[in-house]
């Protein structure tokens, strides 16, 4: 089996257990009548939170397979337009002033190196 990820909405530990074969109460079936009547059986995983965030399935490989499965962001949106850049310059820098070290020019170069570096750590293509 391998290792859980933490919950992904809160990043605190996960943890998993059996749920031995069982009956489900009339009171459940009441409310679920799609559940059997009785259950052979699962697997279930929680994070250690209150998120209420879990998974339940027919066996261990197949809830821990779910689980750890984590969609990347859309790499496009990691890269700032050149107004966002400029719009940024300008909040951190005194553009104001004839002697500012950083210029239009340089603070896109700088940003675009660590967009590219960014993207390399996340595993896609610089």
């Amino acid at each position: 089996m391998s290792e859980l990820l933490p919950c992904p909405h809160c990043g605190a530990p996960a943890y998993g257990y059996e749920i031995e074969a069982h009956q489900h109460s009339p009171a459940l079936l009441a409310l679920c009548p799609d559940l059997p009547a009785e259950a052979s059986g699962s697997y279930v995983i929680e994070g250690q939170c209150d998120c209420g965030c879990g998974m339940i399935g027919d066996s261990q490989d197949a809830v821990t397979s779910r689980w750890n499965r984590r969609t990347q962001p859309a790499l496009e949106a990691l890269e700032l337009s050149d107004a966002e850049i400029e719009q940024g310059r300008q909040a951190i820098f005194s553009t104001s002033n004839p002697f500012c070290p950083c210029d239009s020019k340089t603070m896109r170069k700088a940003v675009r190196w660590a967009e590219s570096a960014l993207l390399a750590k996340m595993g896609g293509k610089a």
